[in-house]
Order: structure tokens, then sequence, then C-alpha cells
């Protein structure tokens, strides 16, 4: 059906949402050799699903990130100081550290956005007042510096520059026969802007709208942004998950994503024996993975990790390092904030008192609703020091050892696009989920007890006051973000060919698996 669409002579946009592991890039593959493509334009965001692509189009079809294509028109030619991060100290005026720090991220986020002036996006994004003229007008100073080459910029810097230079004419990329833009379901506002400005007698998006699960990275689900562009289709076969685990996932979807999603399994004869199974264990957060690879250390497991050590046990070594002294310095820019807590908490006394000096305490009530902090500061609780600091040590040698090994331990955005045969989740990737709820029901009881104390004629509202139910969810209910844990959940649990265990807020299958050995197991890993 989109082959016959695409080819239509009156088509030339056409929008692919696809479910996990329905063979996107098959698609585009078996897309582009029925056009007989000569020219054509591959574009994603992740350098390894580039070059992966880049293996098996024909040689008519560049594959390239969308930084890759920016890069080639704005780096070289306007002699840009490229960083990996802006840091605040490239803002040389005498203002307060504070400003400096919002001017840079303000603009980090402007770099991603859809919008091509600082002005439209500040007026867009931002309540007015919150920004002054001379705000505005500074960083409108340092977008100029940054594009003459007189002061760093980030990766991003150039993106936008390119998108500008798009916009205006300034730039021309060759027509293509086709373009093709990969993940489009995550994406950020000037990728998706470039796309549309970069000509092509065709263009082909694909991505899953369910998988939007960066917007701390200012992502956004591209079809819902242009929901009145082209024209929709959909892949809805899964060429991964089994056709006995596919249903539960696709009843989640219908409960808390997409009510309309299909969601279709492969069917498996069979599958691997257990000593060749390849295993994933999803965590939430890296306190989650630090906690299975000290399980796994004591029982003598082998283990992968799908990201640095140094990545994954950076927050609990700073939260270690300030509960021992509440005077260090945090070096590394995401976990500033801390070093500015542990400022507070020194020179307020009561605070300390409070706490019965435990900056940790301090840490989790000011934190609460941060799952990585918290799970950080569980883990220690839990294991102390020196477990962490013996299980950092032996990840670390692993590390410099590597070896492939049947189980692999992730989070869950690093899982994306990546499968395995098995997949548990862990305790943490369901407490999200759980603490969601929680959360939102303490909110409701919150507001009727101020509205019971200060109304004498208070009666009960149940619209006003409405209870998130798991079993019919109003997903109005909760915040973006919190919608956001939910996509990530069937990020999670689509990873799995065969089995999912632990999941706990899928349902439960009544029938018996087409597998014998596995016969007394379902798929939340209880046993009958």
């Amino acid at each position: 059906t989109i082959i016959q669409t695409i080819s239509n002579k009156d088509c030339n946009f056409v929008k692919i949402n696809a479910v996990s592991g329905s063979g996107k890039t098959s698609s585009l593959i078996a897309i582009s050799q029925h056009l007989n493509v000569k020219q054509g334009l591959y574009i994603s965001y992740n350098k390894a699903i580039a070059t992966e692509a880049s293996e098996k189009f024909g040689s008519g079809i560049q594959c390239k990130t969308i930084h890759s294509l920016a890069y080639g028109f704005t780096v070289k030619h306007f002699s840009l100081k490229l960083v990996s991060t802006l840091k605040a100290r490239i803002i040389t005026e005498r203002i307060p550290y504070l400003r400096k720090t919002m001017i840079i991220e303000t603009l980090s986020k402007y770099f991603l956005s859809r919008h091509i002036t600082i002005q439209s996006y500040i007026e867009s994004e931002y309540k007015e007042g919150v920004f002054s003229q001379d705000d505005v007008d500074l960083m409108k100073h340092y977008f100029i510096k940054m594009k003459e080459g007189k002061c760093d910029c980030s990766h991003d810097f150039y993106l936008k520059l390119f998108h500008i230079l798009l916009h205006h004419g300034i730039v021309k990329t060759p027509e293509y026969e086709l373009l093709m833009l990969d993940e489009a379901g995550d994406v950020n506002g000037t990728s998706l802007e470039i796309f549309r400005l970069i000509k092509a007698t065709k263009r082909i998006m694909v991505g899953d709208s369910c998988q939007n699960i960066y917007s701390f990275n200012n992502t956004i689900n591209g079809f819902k942004a242009l929901e009145n562009e082209g024209q929709s289709l959909k892949l809805t076969q899964s060429f991964r998950v089994s056709d006995q685990l596919a249903p539960f996932v696709e009843e989640f979807c219908h409960q808390y994503l997409d009510s309309t999603m299909e969601f279709r399994g492969v069917h498996y004869d069979s599958k691997p024996a257990k000593e060749d199974q390849t295993i994933f264990y999803i965590a939430r957060t890296n306190g989650g993975i630090i906690e299975k690879m000290i399980e796994l250390e004591d029982e003598h497991t082998p283990y992968n990790l799908t990201r640095p050590v140094k990545a994954i046990f950076q927050l609990p070594l700073i939260l270690l390092m300030l509960s021992k002294d509440w005077k260090t310095e945090v070096y590394i820019e995401e976990y500033k904030f801390l070093e500015h807590d542990a400022k507070e908490f020194i020179n307020d006394v009561d605070l300390q008192k409070h706490f019965k000096e435990s900056i940790l305490a301090y840490f989790a009530n000011e934190h609460s609703d941060d799952p990585s902090v918290m799970s950080a500061i569980n883990l220690i609780m839990r294991f102390g020091p020196q477990k962490i600091f013996a299980c950092n040590k032996k990840a670390l040698e692993h590390e410099k050892h590597h070896e492939t090994h049947k189980v692999t331990i992730t989070s869950a955005h690093s899982s994306k696009g990546l499968e395995n045969d098995i997949v548990y989740i862990l305790p943490d990737m369901n407490g999200a989920l759980d603490k969601i709820v929680a959360k939102q029901h303490e909110y409701i009881d919150n507001m009727i007890q101020i509205d019971k104390t200060s109304n004498k004629n208070w009666t009960f509202d149940p619209i006003k006051y409405e209870y998130f139910d798991k079993k019919q969810p109003n997903m109005d209910l909760l915040s973006k973000q919190a919608q956001e844990e939910f996509r990530l959940y069937y990020v999670a649990v689509t990873r799995a060919k065969y089995d999912v265990y632990d999941a706990e807020w899928l349902s439960e299958p009544d029938f018996i698996t087409m597998f014998p050995e596995d016969s007394s197991i379902n798929l939340r890993g209880s046993f009958d």
C-alpha cells in the first residue's frame, strides 16, 4: 500500500507510523528500489543507524546523519569553533552566573526548535517577562559571535545555522528524487524543518509516534507536528516481537498511549535453548543498572553494558563525595545543581537539624520527583559506599577487557533500537510508573484537603478530583513528562523477541505459552 501510494505521481509526501520492529529500513529500501531512485538521501539522527543503512541501500542513496549533512555546509565555510557542550563562561559580560546559565540553556533549546528567529522562539515558548529585551539581544549577540567564529559553538548550533541558511535560500542542496527521514516520531524541530526545506520530488518520513522518549533533549513527535501535511500510513507488523507477547503490548498501548494502535507479532515455532538465549535486563536509571551489576557480580555472571562505566557511576559517586564532604565541588554540568543544594544545606543550620545532618536525606526531599537522584540515593542506602566503589572498580576492569556475553544490562533509553531474546524489566522501571500514579493521587488528596478546609460548603466533585485509574486511565491527568514514562515502558518491553518477565504493567496472560519448557512462566515472571 505504501509503495502504491508513493508511486502515485500526485503524491509527494508520505508519513509512515511504524511499530517497533516493523522493518522500517527494509521498507524504505523496497520503496527506493521500486521507484528506481538514482539520487536519494536517507537522514537519521543516530550515526550507527546511518552507517548500518548505508550498507543496505543501493549506490544511488546517500545515508547521512542530520548533523553530518549540516556540517558540510557550515563548519568549514564559517570557521566555527566547535565544543561538545556550551558553557556559561563563554559569556564575558559582567552579569550574574545564573543569568549566563539561563541564556546558554535557552539558546541551546532554540537551536533545536522549529523557529527561525530567537525572538519568535522566546515569544512562543516563554511567558512575557521571563526574559528582558536585553536578554534577547544578548542571545542574538552570541549567536552572531558563534557564526563569526569568535566564540565556542555547539554541534546543535551549526544545525540551526544550516536550517536558517536553507530557509533563506542562501545554501542550496541537490534536488533529490527521494528524501527519507528516519526516527520521525522522536525528532527535534530543527531536523524536521530541514527535512521540509530540502528539495525533493518525493519525501517519506518514518518512525514510531509511541517512541517519543527524548523530550529532555528537545525532541517532538514529528507525526503530530506535521499531522496536516502529506498522507499517513502505518506499518503494524513487528518482525521482532512474538505473536504471543504482541497482544499484551497492544493492550498496553491501547490503555496508555494510542487507542488506535495496531501491533501484530511474528510467529516463532521455537526459541533458542536456554543456554543460548540472549538476555536484556532493562532499568529506568543508572542506579537500577548498578543494582543489577552488583547482583550479577555476586553471582559471578558476566555481562555487557551499553553505556560507558564512567557515565553509569557518575551520579552515585558525586552523591557519595558530597555526603563525605558537603563542600565538594561538582564539575559535571549536568549535576551542578547538587553543588548549589549542598551550599544551601551548609549555610542553613535549621536544615541541618531537620535532616539530622544527612545531606542525602535533604537531596531526597528536594528531588523526590527525580527518578535518577532517588535511585542513586536508594542504591547508596541499600548497599553502602564500599559495595558501590567495588562494583565500579570491577566494571572498569570489565570494560578494559571487553568480551561479548549472553547477558546485557541497559537503561530503557539506551535499549532503543536494540533487541534480545528475553527481557527482564527491573524494579525501578516498574516503580517509575507506580510513582506517577502515587504522586497524582497524593496531589488530588492535597487538593481535597485544601478545598475542604477553605470552603464550608465543600462537596466532592468526581471530575475536579479525578484519580488516575490504572484500568481506565485518563492520560490527560498526567503531565507530559509522566506520559513519556509510559512510552519509555513500551520501548523497553518491545526489545524482546520471545518473552518479557517482571513487566508488572503488562496484563497477565490467561493461556499457557507455546514453548513447553516455559509452560509455568507468565509474562510477569511469576509462577503458577
